[in-house]
């Protein structure tokens, strides 16, 4: 008996183990030995997912940032030019809107 438990804790191949131990015994052996290795692999994984989400956050806050950047511009180019005579009213959109793009760089 104390060889049995002996060999269940050791270092020895699933394959000698199953000629001596129950079935059962040997898939929890290869499960508690398996275990780290998946484990770390998965912490890896969900690191990886974790910073590409967070990249994609962080993207996603300067694209917000120069929307709206460019509608306090556009806003205050409208009211500007809502105080103004028709041409040059005109003349200060068609500015805001070439400074105020978001799609431009």
């Amino acid at each position: 008996m104390s060889n049995v438990l002996a060999l269940k804790y050791s270092t020895a191949e699933p394959e000698t183990l199953l000629g001596i131990l129950p079935m059962d015994e040997v898939v929890d052996v290869i499960r508690d030995r398996l275990r780290p290795d998946v484990a770390a692999e998965i912490e890896v994984e969900f690191q990886h997912m974790v910073e590409s989400a967070e990249d994609e956050a962080e993207d996603n806050y300067q694209s917000m940032c120069n929307f709206r950047t460019s509608w306090e511009g556009l806003d205050a180019a409208i009211k500007k030019a809502l105080n103004l005579p028709w041409d040059e009213a005109k003349d200060v959109l068609n500015e805001a809107i070439k400074d105020c793009n978001p799609y431009e760089d």
